[in-house]
């Protein structure tokens, strides 16, 4: 009963009131209905009377803007009578209004009405299609149509009426068209979101928010989010409306900052722009867009203004792809420019103007994804020629050992003759110093050397038949003298006396050597321990041995623990002045330790001392017979052994 006492209200007001009507004749195909509509306002709820003023609209395209009340619409339209009756489709030429009633009249008689808009479910709709489309039987006669519109953001119409074949033809080349710009801008955000996963860099991950946002706000715009994405949760597209297009811009500017590097030649519009695109992205959650609607394309056009000013000023400061930036920003402005003053009424309701924001969005999505990977391409280059260049200069480093230590083998080797000389009192002292410099200058030589060795992955590791026992007395021998001279007990431990093994016994002499100088030199009074014990279960083939060397000296703290292993560091900055060394005694122990597929660690407390220990698994093996090594003693015995290092 409601329905048919709005419907004779309706007609009241139709017959009051005398619009122009369109004559459909035979050979009418496409026909623009803008132009033949009479429009009006009247307060929310209410409906025209016979006091209300209608206007003539005298263009294609309807555009009031901002329309706080609701908005009404009326045409009538005449149709010969030899004109065969038909399918026709009367197009609204929009996808986002949130309110839309249309009545439809045949000869004064109701023919249909439908309620709908973005606030519905999409099967609200007489017609399933991402636009506001509504399919009419024209049959002669007179034909009045009626359209209430209620929408909070600005409405822009370009009405049209074709028969179905010509309005197919028109709404398939349409969606093909905007499904191609959608699909292409979810290209390029699946490309940055990959090349983020790869580089693990911010800014690409920034850029993919920006796209993936651009993407829901132009489905939702174009009305392909209401009819495929979201058909029954019309809420979704009222947020996308409102802040997908904010959220592109927030996350493209901070983007953007990050790939111009802007903090470090103008700190103050970083700041800006860090400021600007995080309270964007924090105002999202708030109805604030919804309220007032005109600060949506405010800050959508003030986004790329920014961004378009920071890329001219890194143009400025010879910042790579700032170029891309500038041209983008700038297509979008005008795209967006465009679209702002159609809504608003000041331009025509053309092709340009319609499809000039999609455009702009694609330009500078397609403009930017080529600037970041021009810089991703560029930093890789760069990359690649600081590797090269390392791996040459280490192995030209690895390849001069024999001509830096040959001359330092000589001077510590006449040294010792002159050593066992009669000299003065005060040859000796010189002679003393010398041997003692040259000696140092050969650690530390031999530690940048191994390292080198080590950068360029020359390292050679030897198989060989190995006994714990002879490493820790090898390591006992060498330092015995030391600790004693120092008041220092020096414990051997070793738990692992029946475990042959095959490694490389010169490799774990020297980690064992690296660790316990260092234990004997920061231990000022007290103990140090190496230990060496193995863990292998019964009949298994491999064994994990455990070394650890454990000192009572001045310890490490906690923070300064992490950076031990890694090259030229060292726990204190005064540690190279108090004690000496290089930095990479437990750099290349951590290296060498690794290549033979173990791991070494640090326990560590302030004043209590350290532990450096570490573990590898090796394959073990039986004794070697007593008979062949007597047999090779014998071989030796009585003979000259020149040593050539």
């Amino acid at each position: 009963m409601k329905r048919i006492l709005s419907s004779l209200l309706l007609l009241g007001t139709l017959l009051a009131g005398t619009a122009v009507a369109v004559e459909i004749r035979p050979d009418t195909t496409r026909t623009s209905l803008g132009n033949c509509f009479e429009y009006a306002t009247t307060a929310i709820g209410a409906r025209p009377d016979s006091n209300t003023q209608w206007t003539q609209n005298h263009s294609d395209s309807v555009n009031p803007g901002f329309v706080k009340n609701d908005f009404w619409l009326r045409c009538t339209l005449s149709v010969q009578d030899d004109v065969s009756p038909g399918t026709w489709f009367l197009d609204l030429n929009t996808a986002s209004l949130r309110e839309v009633e249309l009545w439809h009249y045949h000869n004064d008689e109701l023919d249909y009405s439908n309620l709908t808009g973005t606030n519905y479910s999409f099967d609200s709709r007489r017609l399933a299609y991402r636009k506001f489309a509504y399919r009419i039987d024209l049959r002669p006669g007179k034909h009045d149509i009626e359209i209430r519109i209620r929408s909070r953001s600005p409405v822009a119409l370009s009405p049209k009426l074709a028969p179905a074949y010509f309005w197919f033809v028109d709404a398939t080349t349409e969606q093909l068209f905007l499904g191609a710009l959608v699909g292409i801008l979810a290209i390029l955000a699946l490309y940055n979101l990959i090349i983020f996963a790869v580089l693990r860099e911010p800014a690409f991950f920034l850029f993919f928010l920006a796209l993936l946002a651009g993407v829901t706000w132009r489905a939702a715009a174009t009305g392909f989010g209401p009819q495929y994405l979201y058909p029954d949760w019309p809420e979704a597209h009222t947020f996308l409306m409102r802040c997908g297009g904010v959220l592109y811009v927030a996350f493209l500017l901070l983007s953007t900052r990050l790939t111009l590097r802007i903090a470090a030649w103008n700190p103050l519009l970083d700041k800006v722009a860090l400021i600007y695109g995080s309270a964007l992205v924090l105002l999202v959650p708030f109805p604030v867009f919804a309220m007032i609607p005109m600060l949506t394309l405010s800050a959508i056009l003030l986004g790329p203004l920014m961004i378009m000013l920071s890329s001219i000023l890194a143009i400025r400061h010879q910042i790579p792809n700032a170029g891309f930036y500038a041209t983008g920003s700038a297509l979008f402005l005008v795209g967006g420019l465009m679209i702002f003053l159609r809504m608003s009424g000041v331009l025509p309701y053309t092709i340009a103007t319609t499809y000039a924001g999609d455009l702009g969005i694609l330009a500078m999505g397609m403009m930017l994804s080529v600037a970041m990977a021009t810089r991703v391409t560029e930093e890789q280059s760069k990359t690649r020629a600081a590797v090269t260049e390392a791996r040459m200069k280490s192995e030209f480093l690895a390849n001069m050992s024999h001509e830096i230590r040959t001359p330092l083998n000589s001077i510590v080797g006449f040294s010792d003759i002159l050593n066992r000389m009669k000299l003065g009192q005060e040859a000796e002292g010189y002679l003393a110093r010398i041997q003692k410099s040259s000696q140092l200058l050969m650690s530390v030589i031999n530690d940048v050397l191994d390292f080198s060795k080590l950068e360029a992955d020359k390292l050679n590791l030897e198989t060989k038949v190995s006994h714990t026992h002879q490493l820790l007395n090898d390591v006992e021998a060498l330092f015995a003298e030391q600790a004693t001279a120092k008041g220092l007990d020096l414990v051997i431990r070793n738990d692992a006396e029946d475990v042959w093994f095959l490694s490389d016994p010169h490799r774990l002499t020297q980690v064992l050597i690296n660790l316990t100088g260092n234990a004997i030199k920061f231990t000022q009074e007290g103990t140090v321990t190496i230990s060496c014990r193995a863990l292998h279960a019964t009949n298994e083939p491999e064994a994990l041995l455990i070394f650890s060397v454990r000192d009572t000296g001045i310890g490490i703290s906690p923070d300064k623990q992490a950076g031990l292993f890694q090259p030229f560091s060292q726990a204190d900055t005064s540690t190279t002045r108090r004690f000496g060394g290089t930095g990479l005694g437990l750099s290349i122990c951590k290296r060498i330790i690794e290549a033979m597929g173990g791991s070494i660690a640090v326990d560590s407390q302030v004043g209590k001392g350290s532990t450096f220990h570490f573990r590898i698994e090796v394959p073990t093996t039986s004794a070697p017979a007593a008979n062949a090594v007597e047999h090779a003693d014998a071989q030796l015995q009585g003979n000259r052994i020149l040593v050539v290092e």
